[in-house]
């Protein structure tokens, strides 16, 4: 182990903690500036298969500039190929048809018209009027790291902007059909939705030693994220009332948010994908990867990051999953089902005019609420119970559109389509069964489960966009619970079967799905699978983070957060 001279014993810990988590750092990868301290560690043995390169994690301390500059002093190639060919290559990843024999001209117009969507809003400041400012403070940070350390470096502040709020402002238009040229059913269907997710917390006596908290960020690579995937321990400055929690953060070189983070007090949270009508995009507000990074960095409590969710100006639909060690008490989880920020949420509104006798009338819903709205948001606790209610009115609406339904498929440990090759759910205009087990067991994929909040995905739209998507986020919430909860028939699950559970989809597993993936893009040399996205296991008690990034054969790497912030 190399550590820098001159007796830092701050700097020495941090190295000690990389080595026993298996890094090295090196004298020449520390860097300081000002009042922050940067260090960069390579893995000893994990590897990204593409180009052999160690897997590599990060650690800043100081200012919110400070430590961008550190970040942009660092990690310059891996933000300016993030800001450039992820930015452009993740809008053409909307539109499959781009670069085949199948594109035409609608193609070139669609991608045009997102990238000058994006610029514009960003340009006018509504995308960034509600953004933290310590995150437009580490964003200048950003850039000008990334001009001391290549003087010619392209990165820009517009282009960091458009990484981090740029599919907010595409899906806010999106969800709302605010584009008229998407307007038409063909136009529609010349687009992907290239984001999924799954997310899982084991509590209390179903996990074998403290909570555990699973999440698979499914998110293109774009021909780029499978190299420069990464784990940042962020330790910022005490500043203030809102001072910030020193945290570790599931991410990528640029990305100033969060995939996935966990901070000293073992609050941990993610985002899931989830689309529906009640967005406002003229006022974009701070949502996914940046709402994730702002929660966990601030919220020594997870009702602590629910309220702070519920008072973040809002302007996207998501899902929140967050968790927390109990420590003396109950550990605890939720996912936060978000939309737009506003005082009531007229849920009656977005259903389409076709299915309007078939779904809940204004008074029923008054009547029969579940949970309350809290400013856009509802919250699904490890101890919601399911209001069935609101059941009934699938027989109406599998009527319409005639599908199968099983007779276990409204269970517990039921399933609506048993393959995810099956296309049982009528879009997106049905009431979603909760699974799981209550105090134990909270899941989560890319659907609202909260029955007011389904209304809000029933529009003409979402229908349409969702007629791609529904059955895929169904299968995978059924079968991520069905797994589960056959695990817990061998006792409490301890951190391995927790990696098993979340890992599901991988096709190098005996229990995966091998044929899951067979599309996803693949190595140069065409022998491997892209993870896209990032897996990720906390064990929420002793504050450590595995992820799994790069390639299905990379190992998985490992921080174990209290050794590096005392």
């Amino acid at each position: 182990m190399t550590t820098p001279s001159g007796g830092d014993d701050a700097i020495a810990r941090v190295c000690r903690a990389f080595e026993a988590d298996g890094f090295h750092v090196s004298q020449e990868e520390i860097r300081r500036w000002k009042g922050g301290v940067g260090l960069i560690a390579r893995h000893a043995t994990a590897t990204t298969y593409e180009n052999g390169e160690p897997k590599r994690a990060y650690y800043v301390e100081g200012s919110p500039y400070e430590m961008g500059f550190l970040l942009g002093w660092m990690c310059e190639p891996d933000i300016a190929e993030m800001t450039e060919t992820y930015i452009e290559n993740f809008i053409r990843s909307m539109i499959p048809r781009l670069g085949t024999a199948d594109e035409n001209e609608e193609d070139n117009r669609l991608y045009d018209f997102f990238l000058k969507l994006v610029t514009g809003m960003i340009r006018s400041g509504k995308a960034l009027a509600d953004v933290p400012d310590a995150y437009i403070q580490e964003v200048e940070g950003l850039v000008e790291g990334c001009l001391e350390a290549n003087a010619g470096s392209p990165v820009t502040a517009e282009r960091i902007w458009a990484l981090n709020v740029g599919f907010d402002c595409l899906l806010a238009h999106l969800y709302a059909c605010k584009l008229p040229r998407l307007r038409r059913v063909r136009a529609a269907r010349r687009l992907r939705a290239p984001m999924a997710c799954n997310a899982l917390a084991i509590l209390n006596d179903a996990a074998a030693d403290g909570a555990l908290f699973g999440r698979d960020f499914m998110f293109p690579t774009a021909g780029v994220l499978q190299r420069t995937a990464c784990l940042i321990v962020y330790r910022p400055k005490p500043a203030g009332e809102d001072a910030s929690l020193p945290f570790v953060s599931v991410t990528t070189p640029g990305f100033v948010g969060s995939i996935a983070a966990m901070n000293v007090h073992g609050v941990a949270g993610g985002v899931d994908v989830v689309r529906a009508g009640n967005c406002t995009p003229e006022r974009i507000g701070v949502n996914s990867l940046l709402l994730v990074r702002d929660t966990i960095e601030h919220s020594e409590t997870i009702d602590a990051a629910v309220d702070r969710i519920e008072v973040t100006p809002r302007g996207v639909t998501w899902l929140y999953p967050l968790a927390a060690d109990g420590g003396d008490g109950p550990d605890r989880a939720c996912i936060v089902e978000a939309g737009a920020s506003m005082p009531e949420i007229d849920v009656c509104s977005y259903p389409r005019r076709l299915i309007r006798s078939l779904v809940p009338s204004r008074q029923f819903v008054s009547e029969h609420p579940t949970t309350r709205q809290r400013n856009g948001i509802m919250v699904r606790w490890d101890d919601y119970v399911e209001p069935t209610d609101y059941r009934p009115f699938n027989d109406g609406l599998w009527r319409r559109k005639p599908k199968r339904r099983y007779p276990d498929a409204f269970t517990r440990v039921g399933r609506i389509d048993r393959t995810h090759e099956e296309h049982n759910c009528p879009s997106s205009s049905y009431f979603a069964p909760l699974r799981a087990r209550r105090n134990q067991v909270v899941i989560c994929s890319n659907h609202y489960v909260i029955p007011e909040m389904r209304l809000c995905a029933m529009t003409q739209w979402i229908n349409i966009l969702e007629s791609m998507c529904a059955d895929n986020s169904q299968w995978r919430y059924d079968e991520l619970n069905r797994r589960t909860l056959l695990a817990l028939q061998d006792g409490p699950i301890d951190a391995e079967t927790a990696k098993e559970l979340i890992d599901f989809l991988a096709p190098n597993r005996v229990t995966g799905h091998p044929t899951y993936y067979e599309k996803s893009p693949k190595s140069p040399d065409g022998l491997e699978t892209a993870i896209e996205g990032v897996i990720s296991l906390f064990d929420l008690k002793r504050r450590t983070v595995e992820s799994h990034y790069g390639y299905s054969c990379d190992d998985w790497i490992r921080i174990r957060l209290p050794a590096y912030v005392g």
